[in-house]
């Protein structure tokens, strides 16, 4: 397979004025961004963010509720507890 590259300068593309760059300039975006990709993840405790913090609540209440449960069924009715009776028809 062969490739085709252009050697000449005459095929090559105009360089934008500095009007046209200075409006796809933003400086404050292009920090934010940077910040934000070398800033570690871990940075932030995930009981400071509302929605993390929320996830680990429903996911914790999930757990107990779920062990609650287990533990419920393995130890059976309890001997207290008066037997349920289907009433007679």
């Amino acid at each position: 397979m062969r490739k085709h590259y252009r050697i000449g300068r005459k095929d090559r593309p105009s360089v934008p004025d500095d009007r046209t760059v200075s409006r796809y300039k933003d400086m404050g975006r292009l920090m934010y961004n940077y910040q934000k990709a070398t800033r570690p993840l871990y940075e932030r405790p995930l009981y400071r963010d509302p929605r993390a913090f929320l996830a680990l609540l429903i996911i914790i209440l999930l757990t107990i509720l779920v062990w609650e449960a287990v533990e419920e069924e393995q130890r059976g009715p309890s001997p207290d507890a008066p037997a349920v009776e289907a009433p007679a028809s």
